[in-house]
């Protein structure tokens, strides 16, 4: 299968970007043929200083590797260096998705609506001139991918109430430690079902600790302090080889442009097939 995915550089990464998309990237890099690209060209609607969008765009590529895209499984490359896909959009709307050949898109439920006006578009194309491109599915993240932020509603930087995957663990802690609690009595036991912060320290633990977790709030008799710092430590030893990684990607910012490059001629060899495809078949 080919996966397709695109990101934007118009901030870091947060809990709620990775635990709801980046880490589903990672995944499916394993066994598919997958495209992840940096959507540079997107962002140009909100960042008008041509050095954040460059420097954005370089930091993210940094926080993908990091975080596990490994470039000799995935095709990673930044948007504007596929200048295939500019020409494509002449020919036809939603030319990021099917100017690869993607089968899959990993989506939220509230994106499922634009790859069902992508497969709408490509068909007409299709039944017009034939079968030229390939109609993807949209695969929907699982609700679990769902993440709350410090104050209870759902993370987004436009709440500000995200932590970032990699801000200093310091700094991190200190968020963790401001979460929201109610204000109910340390003895009286809790439901942790909807508990948003033992939903969060849910994301980092493995079965075994979520049911200790959950037994603590089911007797009753501690403190959300408790859980927090159970929530910051848990948070700092799934990110820390990430964190290490990124010391050694940022330390090489030359490595990270050789990877972004070799990503942008693999990823115009496809596209310019696709492209090819489309103009033969309408005349162009």
């Amino acid at each position: 299968m080919r996966v397709l995915s695109g990101i934007q550089p118009t901030g870091r990464i947060h809990w709620g970007n990775y635990f709801g998309a980046n880490r589903q990237y990672i995944d499916l890099q394993h066994g598919n043929e997958a495209y992840y690209f940096i959507a540079n060209l997107h962002a140009l609607t909100t960042i008008r200083d041509p050095r954040v969008l460059r420097q954005n765009s370089l930091d993210m590529a940094i926080d993908l590797l990091s975080l596990g895209i490994d470039p000799n499984k995935a095709t990673l490359f930044v948007q504007s260096d596929v200048p295939e896909i500019s020409e494509l959009c002449w020919i036809l709307m939603t030319a990021d998705i099917l100017g690869y050949d993607a089968d899959i898109v990993p989506v939220g439920q509230d994106q499922v609506q634009h790859i069902e006006v992508c497969r709408d578009i490509a068909g007409g194309f299709n039944h017009a001139f034939g079968e030229v491109f390939v109609l993807p599915k949209a695969k929907v993240l699982d609700d679990s991918a769902k993440v709350v932020g410090t104050d209870g509603e759902k993370m987004s930087k436009s709440y500000n109430n995200t932590i970032e995957v990699f801000e200093p663990f310091k700094a991190m802690r200190k968020k963790v430690m401001r979460i929201a609690t109610d204000s109910r009595p340390m003895e009286e036991p809790k439901e942790p079902a909807g508990d948003h912060l033992y939903q969060l320290y849910s994301l980092f633990a493995d079965e075994a600790k979520r049911e200790e977790m959950a037994a603590l709030y089911r007797r009753g008799g501690f403190g959300y302090g408790q859980v927090k710092t159970a929530l910051a430590d848990a948070a700092e030893a799934f990110f820390a080889a990430s964190h290490a990684r990124r010391e050694q990607f940022s330390a090489n910012p030359r490595r990270v442009e050789e990877i972004l490059a070799d990503g942008a001629s693999r990823a115009r060899k496809k596209a310019g097939e696709v492209l090819k495809r489309a103009k033969k078949a309408c005349g162009l």
